[in-house]
């Protein structure tokens, strides 16, 4: 699932402006980026004694100094363009140290065993 995420947010714009992300920490200097990561993998299909398909649950965290909403729809489009189902959103949050706006978007995913290996 890594490979499959870090493709999709690679060149991942709203409005024009190219969005950051990164895999579970952003180190960079930009106030608006995104974090995900794989929450959970469970199996989900067995045929002839063999695990066939597998879900994995998604976390995606949109950061931002002024409005995170519009990334926000923007991710929300993507995952679902990319065969993600949305399952639920956290609670709109503020970052006391860093002053930034975040909210956590939940997806599901289930892949074929041999998709399953990144």
């Amino acid at each position: 699932m890594y490979k499959l995420l870090k493709a999709i947010f690679k060149d991942f714009k709203v409005d024009g402006k190219t969005i950051p992300s990164a895999f579970l920490d952003y180190r960079g200097n930009e106030e608006d980026y995104i974090i995900w990561q794989t929450n959970t993998t469970e199996p989900s299909f067995y045929a002839e004694n063999e695990l066939w398909f597998a879900e994995s649950e998604i976390m995606v965290t949109v950061y931002s100094k002024i409005s995170f909403l519009r990334m926000f729809e923007e991710v929300k489009k993507t995952m679902k363009n990319n065969g993600f189902i949305w399952i639920h959103d956290g609670l709109d949050m503020i970052d006391d140290d860093t002053k930034l706006y975040y909210k956590t978007s939940y997806f599901i995913k289930e892949k074929n065993q041999e998709e399953n290996n990144d």
